[in-house]
């Protein structure tokens, strides 16, 4: 038995619109079209709705997961893939204040958050311990945060920012030894010579430094008595 589908004929408005719902009406009399494709048809739109819907939820949470990292390309490729940086602070003395100019601008140009933690001008003699534990202090308080400390050699304030709990710094003077200290020692702390080393070199050493995770595994347990060397030198 077909069943006839009644329209309001006032809710039709023009004459197009009559003639429309009128030929679909007529079909729906003659049965050509069948209530259980319309039931399939509508059963297909919520399908593609629903794709359409999850397809940009994991577009934005890939996009957010993007932001997380760092994608750095000169002389090199260089992408983080595991580490999750949240911010980086920057800090030195006055000796290597040009060379942290150049790793400013190097995170402002790759969107990694960060903080300068000064000096802000090199005309000043400053001591480099009170800047290493600036850094170290940051570290601390903020989950997921690294620090890079310049200073003329890298040596002193690098010596400064390891008497600080739970830091990890190494002076790096080329990107194997960057990638080494996060590798094998999980080095939180980048330390670099602001007068040996170029702008270019610089930038090299902070991009393998930022792009390379922790290995894990049997420097697991290394990492772990060092921070018990720190506990009994804190007893005596």
């Amino acid at each position: 038995m077909a069943t006839r589908l009644t329209l309001d004929q006032e809710s039709l408005g023009s004459t197009p619109s009559r003639a429309v719902y009128g030929a679909i009406e007529q079909r729906l009399v003659r049965g050509a079209l069948n209530p259980q494709i319309g039931v399939q048809l509508s059963l297909a739109l919520v399908f593609i709705l629903s794709l359409i819907f999850i397809s940009l939820l994991l577009f934005f949470y890939f996009v957010t997961f993007l932001l997380l990292f760092v994608i750095y390309i000169d002389q090199g490729f260089y992408i983080i893939i595991f580490m999750r940086i949240q911010k980086v602070f920057v800090a030195s003395d006055h000796a290597g204040f040009r060379c942290k100019q150049t790793v400013v601008e190097w995170l402002q140009s790759m969107n990694v958050s960060y903080e300068d933690l000064g000096p802000y001008t090199d005309d000043v003699s400053v001591d480099y311990p009170d800047f290493a534990q600036k850094v170290g202090n940051a570290i601390q308080k903020q989950k997921d945060t690294y620090g890079v400390l310049i200073c003329g050699s890298g040596i002193g304030i690098s010596i400064a920012a390891n008497k600080i709990p739970f830091v990890r710094a190494a002076l790096c003077s080329e990107p194997v030894s960057a990638k080494l200290s996060r590798l094998h020692n999980n080095a939180n702390v980048l330390c670099m010579a602001g007068r040996l080393i170029g702008p270019t070199m610089a930038q090299d050493i902070l991009s393998v430094f930022l792009s390379t995770e922790f290995e894990g595994g049997r420097h697991e347990n290394r990492i772990q008595k060092i921070h018990l060397l720190e506990g009994k030198l804190y007893e005596n």
